[in-house]
């Protein structure tokens, strides 16, 4: 694996559900919620907010995880109601053992992060399903949508991950150039966005490098190409990947 991949993956944010942290101060300590975690720090949401430069100790709880001990330093806090009060952490010291974890936490991570994951947006219900069959069988995971706000809350709940959309020709009252257009600018993380286009369409091509058109009847090769692209495009700069805290 070459240096930049290794930073890529030590730099993948976790955002772990039901994870807490047992923070500790010389003077003070409290139980956070973890908001997200990586190989050089964690951001934790709690009280009670903790100023900047001071020395933490850390008890990381993450489900089916042993608990991992760490040392830290408080590099930024904020201040407000309670579930605006927010601590990032940059680690000082991790042993070994919990290299590992983080190892195996991390190669989780950019597994889920690099698998597609396909939304088909279409008026036409025979699109939808021939589309979703297709792309199934390819051993994608596919949801589908057939109105633009349920477009969008596909694209809400997949926030993170590798998406690639396959757009109908008409997707409610828009076309699915204008979906696309729309998708460049609201949702730029989305890896792939392919239009359905036919012989006799008028329609000129999206401009968005990112976008490609596909003509029905759609090939299993020139989706499965497509797909790879998506993943190539994710393992080179995952989704939610930063700087380290």
């Amino acid at each position: 694996m070459s240096h930049g991949a290794r930073e890529r993956r030590r730099a993948v944010r976790l955002r772990p559900t039901h994870a807490k942290a047992v923070c500790s101060t010389r003077q003070v300590g409290g139980v956070y919620d973890i908001q997200d975690l990586s190989r050089g720090g964690v951001l934790l949401e709690g009280r009670p907010t903790v100023p900047p430069g001071t020395r933490v100790s850390l008890r990381v709880l993450l489900p089916g995880v042993d608990p991992m001990t760490l040392a830290g330093r408080v590099i930024r806090s904020s201040v407000g109601s309670f579930a605006d009060a927010q601590l990032a952490v940059r680690f000082s010291s991790v042993s070994p053992d919990d290299e590992d974890r983080f190892a195996d936490l991390i190669a989780r991570e950019w597994s889920k992060v690099c698998a597609p994951r396909c939304v088909v947006a279409a008026s036409s219900l025979q699109t939808r399903m021939e589309l979703t069959r297709r792309i199934g069988n390819l051993g994608v995971k596919v949801t589908r949508a057939s109105t633009p706000i349920e477009l969008i809350h596909r694209l809400e709940a997949a926030r993170g991950r590798c998406v690639v959309v396959f757009l109908g020709t008409t997707l409610g009252g828009c076309s699915g150039v204008e979906i696309a257009s729309f998708l460049a600018t609201a949702y730029p993380s989305v890896r792939r966005v392919l239009v359905t286009m036919t012989h006799s369409s008028e329609e000129v091509q999206p401009p968005d490098p990112l976008h490609a058109v596909l003509e029905a009847p759609w090939s299993d090769d020139a989706i499965r190409e497509e797909l790879r692209d998506a993943r190539h495009s994710a393992s080179r700069n995952p989704l939610g990947a930063a700087n380290e805290a």
